[in-house]
């Protein structure tokens, strides 16, 4: 996807006011867990949550597929403050799809979390597997994304109305672009959203249509992934190390999204996550980046998917982020990271009241 730069917020200087501190605990190195790991939640087996909605799942929910070049699980230190008890921060959501892609196949099960107990935003998560034979670049959500209540009455429109998945990086064939929108042969990739003010009544999200490209890519000549992360005790700072894994250097992306596990494996919440600027990194070099994390639950394993561009392509590192028609998912990461700046001052409003 495209490097672009972010507006700094200066309330993020106050955040370390607002919550209560993280649990003390330091993360282990990397622990690569189950690549393509198939867990079956059952929205039904949480009778103690009266939060829990949807249905029991046509199909698996898969979780998505670590590899060697720009996704890894890893497990460690506690994250996040313990404030949401375990089933309050989380629920289970139908996902429906109007126009499916044949050998794209949506889990029938997604999940929606929330980062703070007294909020009703939403953050939801939906994995998709590419079951053909083929690898295919800008995997999509496109046409329309709505949310619904049990009923069946729409609650809320995305207003992105595009969600482009998280996979495997690769370089565009054309220009040398790297974008990490794409699903391999097999692969499983998630498309992450938010959305305010439907946690509470939300049951269904339904996806107008399921997209790909034609765009021909090769792969990385590298690999470059978050090896491990440590919690810095008391306070709400997690340090990710980055570390590049290949024999040549690479320009690493300023943005990369986390996913929270539960114990069970289950994407239970997202984040991004925005070093101050790029970097030319070289073979076998680390760099040390650190966040703040809003999260009031609590998880031991994180899934990160990162960005880079190894010097094997012949053009720009990543391109302009001013125009849709150069990088589609370039729009789509940008309305995001606003949203969470919107959910930031919505946090603080919260704790004002």
């Amino acid at each position: 996807m495209t490097l672009f730069s972010f507006k700094s917020i200066s309330i993020l200087v106050i955040l370390s006011l607002l919550f209560a501190c993280a649990k003390e605990g330091e993360g282990d190195p990397a622990s690569v867990q189950n690549p393509d790991k198939t867990v079956s939640p059952d929205p039904n087996s949480q009778t103690d949550n009266p939060n829990t909605v949807g249905t029991t799942p046509t199909n698996d929910f898969k979780t998505i597929s670590n590899n060697s070049v720009n996704i890894a699980t890893l497990s460690g230190g506690k994250i996040g403050n313990g404030l949401i008890r375990s089933g309050e921060g989380y629920k289970t959501v139908e996902v429906l799809v109007t126009n499916p892609l044949e050998g794209y196949e949506v889990s029938a099960t997604g999940f929606a979390g929330r980062r703070y107990l007294a909020s009703d935003w939403s953050f939801i998560t939906i994995s998709i597997t590419n079951t053909t034979e083929q690898s295919a670049c800008f995997v999509k959500a496109s046409n329309g994304i709505e949310y619904l209540d049990e009923q069946d009455n729409v609650i809320a429109v995305e207003s992105l109305e595009t969600s482009f998945v998280q996979g495997t990086s690769v370089l565009l064939k054309s220009s040398g672009i790297a974008v990490n929108a794409c699903l391999m042969a097999g692969e499983t990739g998630y498309i992450s959203l938010i959305e305010a003010d439907i946690y509470n009544a939300l049951a269904k999200v339904r996806l107008d249509t399921i997209e790909k490209s034609n765009s021909e890519f090769i792969p990385q000549g590298g690999s470059f992934l978050v090896q491990s992360y440590h919690v810095i005790p008391n306070s709400l700072n997690i340090d990710y190390v980055l570390k590049n894994f290949g024999p040549e250097s690479v320009v690493e992306k300023n943005i990369f999204r986390v996913f929270y596990n539960s114990d069970e494996g289950y994407p239970i919440h997202w984040d991004l996550v925005t070093p101050s600027k790029f970097k030319i990194l070289s073979a076998e070099g680390e760099e040390t980046v650190s966040a703040k994390t809003l999260y009031q639950g609590q998880v031991e394993s994180i899934t990160v998917v990162t960005g880079f561009k190894s010097s094997t392509g012949t053009a720009s590192v990543f391109p302009d982020s001013a125009g849709s028609s150069i990088d589609p998912p370039a729009d789509s990461e940008i309305m995001l990271k606003e949203r969470l700046d919107q959910h930031t001052l919505h946090l603080i409003t919260l704790e004002n009241q």
